[in-house]
């Protein structure tokens, strides 16, 4: 699914104070019927606070979900949340609400990153998050936009690894992203993929495989199923058949 238009309200709910939108563009209420006097003197008198650029909060607080809307709002057409504004959209665990919020924006526009938010000018083709919420890319995208900026290897490893294991996107899915976005900053990702790829279920696990074989101990496989005369299972992180050994990573 391309992105699409980002709204801000129903276009009818203008003449109501109490059905605005927590967060509303210049553009957005002058669609409702208020002149540019009239969301002026709203600002100057304290009802509303800008936020950002024609950007502004009708209510008292500003949360999360608000400062991810405004983000929205400012961007314009077309927009859509990415990297870890998306992952804490879609309730990934772990990721916290960024300082700064990544915005994919279509090329050619005017607008300019500024403050907290940052517009990113983008060609490549993003499928929306089929789910409630802010307008934004699926996982996948989210999380490679996302592990480009991380500089620790087991940071890309343990976020890798959790969006697969919790279920939010295939290993295909990140792979495809890998191919499409861009090389520079890829290196952690594209080697977290290969991991994971060989069967690696965290982080640890990830490092402890590149370990073993780089010092040329192979022949295992990880997160190996072992069947025990009693009927029970048992699932342990590292298996050499051949020896009967198996290695746990706590």
């Amino acid at each position: 699914m391309p992105i699409s238009y980002v709204t801000d309200g129903p276009a009818d709910s203008w003449h109501d104070p109490d059905a605005l939108p927590r967060v509303i563009g210049r553009a957005g209420a002058m669609r409702r019927g208020m002149s540019r006097h009239a969301i002026d003197r709203r600002v100057a008198s304290g009802r509303w606070r800008r936020v950002l650029p024609r950007t502004y909060l009708t209510t008292d607080t500003f949360t999360d979900l608000d400062r991810l809307n405004a983000a929205l709002i400012f961007a314009g057409p077309g927009a859509a949340l990415s990297g870890a504004a998306a992952l804490y959209a879609s309730a990934i665990k772990r990721i916290a609400m960024p300082a700064s919020v990544l915005v994919l924006v279509p090329p050619g526009g005017d607008g300019r990153s500024t403050s907290w938010v940052q517009l990113r000018p983008s060609a490549r083709p993003a499928r929306l998050q089929l789910a409630p919420g802010p307008r934004r890319v699926e996982v996948a995208r989210a999380a490679a936009d996302h592990v480009v900026t991380l500089r620790r290897l087991d940071d890309v490893r343990a976020l890798i690894a959790r969006v697969i294991q919790d279920g939010h996107c295939t290993l295909d899915e990140l792979g495809g992203e890998l191919e499409s976005g861009p090389r520079r900053g890829s290196a952690h990702f594209r080697q977290a993929l290969e991991e994971v790829g060989w069967g690696a279920a965290s982080a640890p696990e990830a490092k402890a495989a590149r370990i073993l074989r780089r010092a040329g101990v192979t022949g295992f496989e990880q997160n190996a199923r072992i069947n025990l005369p009693d009927g029970r299972r048992r699932y342990v992180d590292f298996y050499w058949e051949s020896l009967r050994a198996a290695l746990e990573i706590d």
